[in-house]
């Protein structure tokens, strides 16, 4: 196996250094990192967010934060860091820094010449793969005043965590290394001056001197780290992650439609990335943002008190205000006794909400003015018992010193507790999803849930799309399909507790 690995390494280094280095092209440095050349014009700042730099005085690579992904190079192997050049090579890390290693034939870092690593933690991570070098370096290699770990366990070939051509050398630093194969090689001399030393591979070397701990790779803890979305579909599995190690998603950011209620937008996970130490899942999390209801397409009042002429000239016993909606504010009314708790949803941009209100039967009247645009709750007192009362919800932006209306809500009816009549407790349907074809019509019939008798005063049932280009509904119920797409319909009770339904159209 060693002769082996001495081969391929042979191998790759004899083919970089076949050619002399053209020093007649001064903007070039003859190193990559990241698969970003480094040039005269890119050596103050490589990857412009000041993580990586270079000093060709000194031929020193600076490392302050950086986490660079491993890319692919001619010879079919993926490095992080490649240097063409003998010259003796620098790596001073400043701040903690990683190189993540994905592919089939993986090199963390690859010099021809001699390589000195100093600074703060480094890791070098090489991932599921069938051959992994973490460092391979063409002369000697020292770690001088270096923290560092190096992980190449995941290899289905050759895993080797650290090799160098000539003398290998530990002065004063912290290291952890680890190959699926061997953990050191070395071509001559091994030194190793104060600091601690970890490492761990498959089968012992006689090449290990004394001072650095030794573990055979089984007895290396291995844990599986699970990303899921948010609604449990996984989106990566990344086995055999080792003890201590810091995972890394390196999936498609997630993703999670709209409901038509909200627009999503990734934020991150549901707990912070830590190093592990169990079987470990991590969940995604989004922001939401409301969205407009389709039904503001509609032209609306231009001013609360144009609006609240329209409010107090509809009869909502019988009908719902012109250019009102369901969605996105969702109104709903809770009845306790002598009291009506209204809850609503909070509306994107809205300065606040105007809320009437009156008994069933009689015409709405301006109850409250809520400025907090946060406040999505208001508790109606003092009522009388077994009695009906309705509310609609309207939220305002102010303009120019007046209040502009930027939606109406349904109106709500509910009672209070007391009397002979009840309020609905839920809206019942068999189904939580509907398959259409597009042109298809479907009819719905759900069911209404309630301790007591309801006293129907607008409708049993209100019915509402969240996109209407893709499936409409009309009063009675009735979806049709009218492309493709997905949407969800809403079965309205007349105190605003509903039932969702998802149709899709093929």
């Amino acid at each position: 196996m060693k002769r082996r690995i001495i081969c391929i390494l042979t191998a790759v280094i004899i083919a970089l250094t076949a050619f002399p280095f053209n020093a007649a092209a001064a903007e070039k440095y003859g190193i990559t990192v990241g698969g970003v050349e480094i040039t005269s014009e890119n050596a103050a700042d490589i990857f412009s967010d000041g993580t990586a730099s270079y000093d060709k005085n000194s031929n020193t690579l600076i490392l302050s934060g950086a986490k660079i992904t491993a890319a692919p190079d001619i010879d079919g192997f993926y490095y992080g860091i490649k240097s063409d050049t003998k010259s003796p090579l620098t790596l001073n890390v400043k701040k903690d820094s990683e190189i993540i290693c994905s592919g089939e034939e993986l090199c963390g870092i690859l010099t021809s010449g001699s390589l000195n690593v100093t600074g703060k933690q480094l890791d070098i991570i090489c991932k599921t793969c069938k051959t992994a070098y973490g460092i391979a370096c063409g002369d000697s290699l020292t770690f001088k005043n270096a923290i560092a770990e190096i992980v190449c366990v995941y290899a289905s070939d050759t895993g080797l965590g650290v090799y160098a051509k000539n003398a290998l050398t530990f002065d004063d630093s912290d290291t952890r290394i680890f190959g699926s194969t061997n953990a050191l090689y070395m071509g001559s001399s091994f030194t190793l001056m104060n600091g601690t030393h970890y490492m761990g591979n498959a089968e012992p070397s006689a090449n290990y001197p004394k001072g650095y701990e030794y573990f055979v790779s089984e007895k290396v803890k291995y844990y599986t780290v699970v990303w899921k979305n948010y609604d449990g579909t996984v989106l990566e599995t990344d086995k055999k992650v080792h003890e201590g190690s810091t995972p890394v998603y390196n999936g498609k950011t997630p993703k999670r439609k709209s409901d038509g209620s909200y627009s999503y937008t990734f934020k991150g996970w549901n707990k912070k990335i830590v190093p592990v130490y169990s079987d470990t899942v991590y969940k995604a999390v989004f922001t939401k943002k409301a969205l407009p209801s389709p039904a503001n397409n509609d032209k609306k009042p231009a001013s609360a008190e144009e609006n609240e002429k329209i409010i107090n000239n509809t009869d909502t016993d019988k009908t719902d205000i012109k250019a009102s909606s369901f969605l996105p504010m969702m109104p709903k009314a809770t009845g306790k006794k002598k009291k009506i708790v209204l809850k609503w949803k909070n509306y994107n941009g809205a300065d606040g909400y105007i809320i009437y209100g009156a008994p069933c039967g009689s015409k709405l009247k301006k109850l409250k003015t809520v400025k907090n645009p946060n406040k999505v709750k208001h508790t109606f007192k003092n009522l009388k018992k077994g009695k009906y009362y309705k509310y609609v919800v309207v939220a305002y932006k102010k303009s120019g010193g007046k209040k502009v209306v930027l939606a109406n809500s349904k109106s709500v009816h509910c009672t209070t507790l007391g009397g002979k009549k009840g309020n609905p407790s839920a809206v019942k349907y068999k189904k939580n999803s509907i398959n259409l074809k597009k042109g298809k019509a479907f009819k719905l019939k759900p069911k209404l849930v309630s301790d007591k008798r309801v006293a129907v005063h607008i409708s049993k049932f209100r019915y509402e799309s969240s996109a209407p280009a893709v499936a409409s509904v009309n009063s009675k119920g009735k979806i049709k399909a009218k492309k493709k797409g997905s949407a969800y319909i809403y079965i309205i009770a007349q105190n605003g507790k509903y039932k969702k339904i998802k149709v899709t159209v093929k």
